[in-house]
C-alpha cells in the first residue's frame, strides 16, 4: 500500500496485518443467532449476520463468518454473539458460490478476524459504521450510464488476492457514483486499484420455477473512493 493510502486509511487501524489488501470493519447489531456452518482443517466456523444502518437510516445485512476459536475466545471474555448484542468486528470480504432455482451465484461474506463489544459511548452514539478497503485489478468493466434521476454510474468487478492463499482470488461486484463513476470509467481491464466503499445489501424480487415469487438480498461493494495504484 502507498504511504498516501496509508495516511487515508487510518480508520482501519489494529486490523489484521494479514489481510493488507481486504480489510472490512463493521459496527452494529447481530441480527442472527450462529449456527455451524462447516470444518476446515479440524476447526470449525459458524455463520451469522450483522445488521449496520446508513446515515439514511437504511439498513445493509453482511453475512459472518466466525471461527469458533473466536466464539469460545468471545465466551471467555464475557462478547454477547446472540442476536440483538451490539458488536465491532473487523475482517475481510469473502465470496462463496451457491445455487439458486438452478444457477449459479456468487454470494458475499465477512470472514471475522476479531469480535469485540462496542462500549458505552459508542452505544450512546448510535452511530453505524460500514467501512471497506481492497486492493486488487479490474477484472470487468461496464460502460458508465446516467440513472433515471440524473446520477452516473459505473459497475465492475474487482479481482482480489486472497490473504490465505495466494494462488486464489475472490472477485467483488463494485458500483461507483458521481465522479468516481467518471473516474473508473477512464481505467481499463487490469488496472490496479484502491478502493474505499462499504459493502450494502439490497433487496428484490424474483419468481421461482414454481412460479412464487420471493424477496432475494444480494450484496455490492459501493465505493465513495479510489485510486489508482502505479
Amino acid at each position: 500500500m502507498r504511504e498516501e493510502d496509508l495516511r487515508t486509511a487510518t480508520r482501519f487501524e489494529k486490523v489484521s496485518p494479514f489481510a493488507e489488501n481486504n480489510r472490512l470493519f463493521v459496527r452494529g447489531e447481530i441480527c442472527a443467532n450462529p449456527i455451524f456452518s462447516h470444518e476446515n482443517h479440524g476447526e470449525g466456523f459458524y455463520k451469522s449476520c450483522i445488521r449496520t444502518m446508513r446515515l439514511s437510516g437504511t439498513p445493509d445485512y453482511i453475512n459472518l463468518m466466525i471461527s469458533e476459536l473466536l466464539i469460545h475466545d468471545a465466551k471467555k471474555k464475557w462478547i454477547n454473539l446472540r442476536c440483538g448484542a451490539l458488536v465491532k468486528v473487523r475482517g475481510e470480504l469473502r465470496t462463496y458460490k451457491k445455487m439458486v432455482d438452478g444457477i449459479e451465484r456468487t454470494r458475499l461474506f465477512m470472514i471475522v478476524n476479531e469480535i469485540t463489544a462496542q462500549d458505552y459511548k459508542e452505544v450512546l452514539a448510535g452511530i453505524d459504521i460500514n467501512d471497506l478497503y481492497l486492493e486488487g485489478e479490474i477484472c470487468k468493466l461496464g460502460q458508465m450510464r446516467e440513472t433515471r434521476q440524473g446520477k452516473l454510474i459505473t459497475e465492475f468487478f474487482l479481482c482480489v488476492k486472497r490473504s490465505d492463499r495466494a494462488e486464489k482470488a475472490c472477485y467483488f461486484p463494485c458500483i461507483a457514483w458521481g465522479g468516481v463513476a467518471r473516474f473508473v470509467s477512464n481505467l481499463s481491464v487490469g488496472a490496479k486499484v484502491a478502493v474505499f466503499g462499504r459493502l450494502q445489501s439490497r433487496e428484490y424480487e424474483k419468481t421461482g420455477n414454481d412460479g412464487e415469487v420471493r424477496i432475494m438480498r444480494t450484496s455490492e461493494v459501493s465505493l465513495w473512493r479510489m485510486g489508482k495504484i502505479e
